[in-house]
């Protein structure tokens, strides 16, 4: 669990990660929430962490050769935030099917699935590594989605290609200034 706390410190606790949730939440809330703000904070924040940390397991035969300081590379046993990582997507399904219906909860057993498979599709230190962070990006206004209070409606659909824009954009001028360092 001290592999957890220091991972959560290192790469959660960030003013990079706040401000990835207050983007998320600022369009969940522009997709509408019905009142529910307080939901959308809570499960948007969860929805990060989890993902964060499936992330960050999945890449760290990459990490190994470009940041092996991180704590999940330098971990003995990447097991207790597996275990973690698998509980968290089962109670988060949980609370969606509690909050939402279960078909809200299905959706986001579907994204689970489509995550996983496009973890073993694409290698995370194969060519096509900048490929596969544009498609884990698609993640982010699948949150939005999940938690808008009308998932169809056009404001859910904008904020969601909003938010995969300002993330893209991002993530491709980031990789840019990391080939020039």
């Amino acid at each position: 669990m001290r592999d957890l706390a220091g991972w959560l410190r290192t790469r959660v606790l960030q003013p990079r990660i706040a401000l990835l949730w207050l983007v998320v939440l600022a369009a969940v809330a522009a997709a509408g929430t019905n009142g529910a703000l307080a939901w959308a904070a809570l499960a948007s924040a969860a929805l990060i962490v989890q993902f964060r940390l499936w992330d960050d397991l999945e890449d760290v035969p990459h990490d190994r050769v470009h940041a092996p300081d991180r704590t999940l590379v330098r971990s003995a046993d990447l097991r207790p935030c597996r275990v973690v990582l698998w509980g968290s997507i089962l109670l988060l399904a949980l609370a969606i099917a509690a909050v939402h219906e279960w078909t809200r909860a299905g959706a986001y057993v579907l994204l689970v699935v489509a995550v996983a498979v496009l973890y073993r599709a694409m290698d995370p230190t194969g060519p096509r590594r900048a490929l596969r962070s544009q498609l884990v990006l698609a993640k982010y206004p699948a949150f939005v989605l999940l938690l808008a209070a009308d998932p169809t409606a056009p404001s859910a659909l904008a904020a969601a290609l909003v938010v995969y824009g300002v993330l893209g954009t991002y993530e491709w001028r980031d990789r840019r200034q990391e080939s020039t360092r």
